[in-house]
């Protein structure tokens, strides 16, 4: 199912099931069932097979020893490849874990909550250096379930919301754990994101498992689109009701500001805090101290800028998409205040409060919990700030050697200075460089994605055309530009231009599979043209072929792609010099078509072959090529 099949089968599941989420629900576990019946049934053809070999084994006594064996053999290997299929493990989320006897308050709050929306308990409590707050459940049992769960609390987000705000976020959260609400919905969230990475490992190829894999594959691909859209427009209806239930329990107005807080804060953090505090690894061995004392008071002086207001408009802009579960930041907000208007909901973001939850909820603890979250963090990016930093090294060197060289109007040169830039510098700086590579080759396709990221990253609309251009020159560019133009047109509202994009891509995507099968095979029922080659490319061959003292002919022509018609497949026949007595020897045809396959080099995939068994309808119609004979030995030349 192509993403654009998807995406219109979760809009007639929400759109078919509006204002019934009960009747979703009842559908999804139906779906879930399903599911559910087709791992019971492996496990059961496995077992039925196995005892029913037993059975004719033990039946015919001493006769039956071979059948005893097949069908233990069956029970072992098909058992223990449906148990490793079944048996998935999700990691445990990482973080410092936060106890009742360190922080008293925090606890305390956490507890009225959980009476308040009747939830399941937390197992631990964790602390991470992520600007987000999050349940975590971890199976212990694979698809069987035994679920621990886990309050994931980003140090940076406690920092910069008020206690009211934090609190309605941990409410949102508590409510996906609900006894009354939602825990339904949730049960389906979470086997949905097991389900899915034990589909992914069902559909590769597993040695040693004993399995009908096209079986396997066809049901795979009929289940799990549906499930997973019933499973999607039932997750994300439910990020609904938490955020109702949420208000419920502090207060409509705490909801609100969290949720455009936590929005604007987060593409600030993401979009400038990080990618600045990077820019210094360039520069800096070691990453530097106070890294999130700094992120807080970047976040507290946003308010009021004119980057807090892009922030904001680039927020209630943003569309909902099957990227993620998570409603858009409008949506949310027109569902949690539906008599408000469009004009009303943008004014919401404001100064932080001088006191941050941080403080009221951690108290006297924050000090250590803050000096021990930057630790960590220090030691998961050491390794990586480090080689940035000797790579910028290395790459400081060369952008000095650059610019003392005498300048030359060399687009490829200028381009390697650009991308110098761009790791020692950022995006941004960068651009005058890559203006400078489009002034002289104007189709040059990194330089107009470039351009059309540095364009988009600022909120200039001009990239659009840039990153298009790009994909006009080389095909092999339309992933990379389509997800450049997939995050504008999703940022900035513009919902069929977003949809025309996903819908291309689906289509090259579709193609690059279409051209792997017809570049992997060569018939004599393939169309053939001629090779192609420039001079220069035509003389190297020659000069590759008159080293090869075996060779008595060479023809080459080209299969003619459907696909990606610019990438080429080369065919080339070859024969071997032979005295009277080798006629009938093959082995020389052989060794001949190893040696040219690993000598010759053309810019595009080769196969070689020598005019023999199912290849001799391929050489018929290479023969009636013009052009096609590359190479002739002298006739008196003898073999080698």
């Amino acid at each position: 199912m192509t993403r654009e099949q998807f995406d219109q089968l979760v809009r007639e599941i929400e759109k078919r099931y509006e204002g019934r989420p009960e009747a979703l629900a009842q559908q999804a576990a139906r779906w879930a069932w399903v599911g559910y019946g087709w791992f019971l049934g492996t496990a059961g053809v496995v077992l039925t097979v196995g005892s029913v070999f037993l059975l004719l084994g033990i039946r015919a006594g001493l006769d039956g020893v071979v059948f005893i064996i097949i069908g233990g053999l069956i029970l072992v290997f098909g058992g223990v490849g449906v148990i490793r299929n079944l048996w998935i493990r999700l990691p445990a989320p990482k973080g410092r874990e936060v106890s009742a006897t360190e922080a008293p308050v925090l606890h305390q709050r956490l507890q009225e909550l959980r009476r308040q929306l009747n939830s399941l308990p937390f197992h631990k409590v964790l602390i991470v250096s992520e600007y987000n707050a999050a349940v975590v459940q971890s199976p212990r049992w694979g698809v069987l379930g035994w679920w621990r769960n886990y309050l994931i609390l980003g140090l940076p987000l406690m920092e910069t919301l008020s206690e009211k705000e934090f609190c309605a976020v941990i409410a949102h959260e508590f409510a996906h754990l609900s006894r009354s609400h939602g825990r339904f919905t949730h049960w389906v969230y979470r086997l949905r994101r097991v389900w899915d990475q034990v589909f992914q490992k069902l559909q590769a190829p597993q040695e040693g498992e004993i399995s009908m894999r096209i079986l396997r594959m066809k049901f795979i691909r009929w289940f799990w689109p549906r499930f997973n859209a019933h499973a999607f427009a039932l997750s994300r209806a439910n990020e609904y009701e938490a955020d109702a239930l949420a208000a419920s329990v502090t207060s409509i107005a705490s909801m609100r500001s969290a949720l455009v807080r936590l929005d604007v804060n987060g593409r600030h953090v993401e979009k400038t805090f990080w990618r600045e505090l990077w820019v210094l690894s360039a520069s800096q061995p070691q990453p530097p101290e106070c890294v999130f004392a700094k992120l807080c008071d970047s976040v507290r002086a946003l308010a009021g800028t004119s980057d807090a207001e892009r922030w904001e408009s680039e927020a209630l802009r943003q569309l909902t998409t099957n990227a993620d579960t998570h409603p858009c930041l409008s949506e949310r907000l027109r569902a949690l205040l539906p008599q408000n208007s469009p004009a009303t909901l943008a004014l919401s973001y404001s100064a932080q409060s001088s006191t941050s939850g941080a403080e009221v909820l951690l108290g006297s603890a924050l000090e250590g919990i803050r000096r021990e979250v930057e630790a960590e963090w220090k030691k998961e990016v050491q390794a990586t700030w480090q080689d940035r930093h000797a790579k910028a090294t290395v790459l400081q060197h060369h952008l000095s050697v650059l610019d003392t060289a005498p300048s030359s109007p060399d687009a490829d040169a200028l381009w390697d200075k650009a991308m110098m830039k761009l790791e020692l510098e950022g995006l941004a700086s960068s651009e005058p460089l890559v203006r400078e590579v489009l002034k002289l080759q104007p189709r040059h396709s990194n330089a107009c994605l470039m351009m059309g990221r540095i364009l988009l990253d600022r909120g200039d609309a001009e990239g659009v055309s840039w990153a298009e251009k790009s994909m006009e020159a080389e095909e092999e560019f339309v992933p990379h530009a389509c997800q450049v133009l997939l995050v504008h047109f999703r940022a900035t509202g513009q919902g069929e231009r977003l949809r025309a994009t996903e819908a291309r891509l689906d289509q090259h995507e579709a193609a690059v599979r279409a051209s792997h099968v017809e570049r992997n095979s060569v018939s004599a029922t393939d169309d053939f043209i001629a090779h192609g080659l420039s001079s220069g490319e035509w003389t190297e061959l020659q000069q590759t072929l008159t080293r090869i003292p075996e060779l008595a002919t060479a023809r080459l022509g080209r299969k003619s792609l459907l696909h990606f018609p610019t990438q080429r497949l080369f065919v080339l026949e070859v024969t071997a010099k032979k005295r009277w007595y080798q006629f009938l020897n093959s082995e020389l045809d052989e060794v001949l078509v190893r040696r040219v396959s690993k000598e010759i080099q053309l810019p595009g995939r080769l196969l070689v072959f020598s005019p023999k068994g199912s290849f001799r309808g391929i050489a018929r119609k290479l023969a009636r090529l013009p052009d096609c004979e590359v190479y002739r030995a002298a006739r008196n030349a003898p073999p080698h």
